[in-house]
């Protein structure tokens, strides 16, 4: 048997990693309407993003402050051992006036001096590390709290552009590689810059010769260094971009696992995860190659200046200038010297990863939220008498318009039956209603209030939604049903399921209320979750109730049980209700028949039949269909 031919979206990684190439050479213009991080940022927006990651940093300013106060001290403590050693060469091993005794006094004073000097260097630098990590922690944590909950407040188009995966990818692995940042861009290059500084002002007043030796092989080297590397972050923006396109690609697969398995399609989605996860290895060994090229000239470079201070210091020895302690001094600052400028070079490389990770996630926390709230907005009004549609548009882009001029106006405690054929443009309105999206012109008015001058989470205080596509949360039936009330009591909660008819399916579970549904409430049946979902609008107890096909998935008797609960939720209750059956539609006081979009008839159930004209015809195809 054959493996089945991949989508022809499908590309390998060979030709991704091609078009990473191209790309890096030729970078594909973008729309500057468009705020993404799957392109490389902009200059000025690179550094907008890392004042923002500055601020953040501020926050822990004093725990910073600390931690380098205790680099400091290790530093010191460590750039003085080769002077020590050195001195002791020269002052107590080469002094013939000393005798035998004295030299192994101060020999012994000299090694225990040093000794002590390792061991409070060791176990302050082990204190530093440890405060260093939980400094990387608790910024972590807090980034990662900010975009979690930034991105919960993104508009919902920009959330299905993004995809599960895609936020999960921005959540765990963008965040992931900021980890260190701090100690990256702060600590670790101001404690190479203070070890450099003390080592050079030592050696310098050792011996200023053999100190210029060193900065003319340093120099040259390390400026060349970060001249290499600097290209590196946008391996790494695209390396982020894949990885972001596969872990949605792996979201969407098992989320629709029964689709793949229905279609065959197992060996052709494993293909393309294959060859996603080989082009992150080829981006991966990119940036690798040029880490290493710079790690393996620094390899070099180190023993090099060893041998450059052995052959200059030997022949300043000849001459008189420098002595045998110096030298060996010398050969053991070179690690001073060289060790934190390569370790500035090497953390500079890493650098350019995490510099990547900081556009994408403050990209993303720059975007605005849902629906900001304007400066003079109001709290939404305790009881709902009024709301007014007026000449209200909507598209999700400028040259693709989905409500047209509509218009209407609901009493207090009306229900709204909006119908009219699939793409007629019901599910907007209640979206609107739900305010989800803002229309484009027109306004919807609460009271006589617009709702965008109302606080948005106010106003969400007054829904109840009821939508076809049910959605549970993995946990108990009772934590579902409290949901959008979690301080009701658990004869509220009873009282709902009840209502809906769901109590007679829980008292058969092993555990009731307490039983564990799974993910999105697996474990139970469409009309289960479905009743349970109403349960759930009951508890909450709105003033606006929005019902999208909400007995979709029931069967006919189940239907008749929900239509009579639902009944009585909405007496009382602004009620907006999207259906097909003519048993929910009839008994609303107003029917909005919708056709692309435009409102083209309204009016009660007795009325519009009067008029025998689209209602009338959806309601006879539908008798038709029933055999009536």
């Amino acid at each position: 048997m054959s493996t089945p031919r991949p989508a022809a979206s499908w590309r390998s990684s060979r030709q991704i990693y091609q078009q990473f190439r191209h790309d890096l050479k030729h970078p594909p213009a973008t729309d500057p309407q468009t705020t993404t991080a799957t392109a490389a940022t902009p200059s000025t927006t690179r550094r907008e993003n890392f004042r923002a990651y500055l601020k953040v940093v501020f926050l822990f300013r004093w725990q910073i402050a600390a931690i380098l106060g205790l680099a400091i001290v290790v530093s010191v403590l460590e750039v003085y051992q080769p002077r020590l050693i050195g001195e002791a060469i020269d002052q107590i091993l080469q002094n013939p006036a000393l005798s035998t005794a004295e030299k192994n006094r101060q020999l012994l004073h000299s090694v225990l001096m040093l000794l002590g000097m390792v061991v409070m260097a060791r176990a302050l630098d082990s204190w530093r590390d440890y405060r260093t990590h939980r400094l990387n922690a608790r910024v972590l944590s807090r980034l990662r709290r900010l975009l979690y909950g930034h991105l919960l407040r993104f508009p919902l188009a920009r959330i299905h552009d993004l995809k599960t995966g895609g936020i999960v990818s921005r959540l765990t692995g963008d965040l992931e590689a900021l980890t260190g940042l701090v100690q990256m861009a702060f600590i670790s290059p101001l404690v190479a810059v203070l070890r450099v500084g003390f080592a050079f002002f030592i050696v310098w007043q050792w011996n200023p010769r053999l100190a210029l030796i060193l900065v003319c092989l340093l120099g040259p080297m390390a400026f060349a260094s970060f001249l290499w590397i600097g290209p590196i972050r946008q391996v790494w923006h695209f390396y982020f971009k894949r990885k972001g396109e596969l872990d949605s690609r792996i979201s969407e697969t098992f989320g629709g696992v029964r689709v793949v398995r229905a279609f065959q399609r197992e060996n052709a989605e494993e293909l393309r995860y294959a060859s996603s996860q080989h082009a992150l290895a080829r981006l991966n060994l990119h940036a690798v190659r040029y880490t290493s090229i710079v790690h393996i000239l620094w390899s070099v470079l180190i023993p090099l200046a060893n041998v450059a201070v052995l052959f200059f210091g030997g022949r300043m020895l000849f001459d008189g200038t420098a002595s045998i302690g110096q030298i060996t001094g010398m050969m053991g600052f070179t690690g001073m010297l060289m060790g934190p400028v390569y370790m500035i070079v090497q953390t500079f490389g890493d650098l350019q990863k995490s510099l990547a990770a900081v556009d994408r996630v403050f990209d993303h926390l720059r975007e605005p939220d849902e629906l900001n709230d304007a400066p003079n907005a109001v709290d939404a009004p305790s009881i709902v008498r009024e709301i007014t549609f007026e000449a209200v548009d909507f598209g999700y882009s400028d040259d693709r318009k989905i409500i047209h001029d509509f218009s209407l106006v609901v009493p207090a405690g009306s229900t709204v039956a909006l119908v009219g054929a699939s793409g007629a443009g019901k599910t907007t309105i209640a979206d609107l209603v739900a305010r989800f999206y803002r229309p484009t012109s027109g306004h919807i008015r609460l009271n006589g209030i617009p709702l965008e001058n109302i606080r948005l989470h106010s106003y969400r205080r007054l829904l109840g939604i009821v939508s076809q596509d049910t959605f549970l949360f993995d946990g108990t039936i009772a934590e579902n049903l409290a949901y959008g009330r979690p301080k009701a009591t658990r004869e509220e909660i009873i009282a709902a399921a009840r209502q809906a008819h769901a109590d007679e399916f829980i008292a058969d579970l092993p555990q009731g209320y307490d039983t564990p549904i799974g993910e999105r409430g697996t474990r139970l049946s469409g009309g289960q979750r479905q009743r349970l979902s109403i349960a759930r609008a009951i508890v909450a107890d709105p003033q606006i109730l929005i019902l999208d096909e909400a007995t979709s998935a029931l069967d006919t008797h189940s239907e008749r049980l929900i239509q009579e609960a639902l009944e009585k939720l909405e007496v009382g209750r602004t009620t907006f209700t999207i259906a097909h059956r003519l048993s929910t539609i009839a008994r609303a006081e107003i029917i909005a028949v919708l056709d692309k979009g435009r409102l083209v008839e309204c009016g009660n159930h007795a009325a519009l039949m009067e008029m025998r004209g689209r209602y009338w015809h959806m309601v006879e195809q539908q008798r038709e269909g029933l055999g009536d």
